[in-house]
């Protein structure tokens, strides 16, 4: 986990001071980061990434609380993480990437 926890570090520069200033989001990337490590399963990981990212890089502050809180609330579940992230991918990634617009 040395390896995670140092490249979330390298990442604070880049991140926003509002994200460093919520300890959930920290606590919640955290969880991800975790998770990553233990998990056997590549689709597994991914959909953990996929939540690790999203409370990196979403661009509405609501979301990022709103997937933190969620994260917090289910972090003792690995299962349940994981079905959020593959939900998440399922119903916004997928969709965004297949879309009409996506040659716009």
């Amino acid at each position: 986990m040395d390896r995670h926890v140092t490249e979330f570090n390298l990442r604070q520069e880049s991140l926003s001071s509002d994200f460093l200033l919520q300890p959930r989001f920290q606590d919640a990337y955290e969880v991800c980061l975790m998770y990553e490590s233990q998990l056997a399963a590549e689709d597994d990981r991914r959909w953990i990434r996929i939540l690790g990212y999203l409370l990196l890089y979403a661009h509405k502050e609501g979301a990022r609380i709103y997937l933190a809180n969620t994260i917090m609330y289910i972090k003792d579940e690995p299962g349940l993480l994981v079905k959020l992230g593959q939900l998440i991918e399922q119903h916004v990634i997928l969709p965004c990437e297949f879309s009409l617009f996506s040659s716009w």
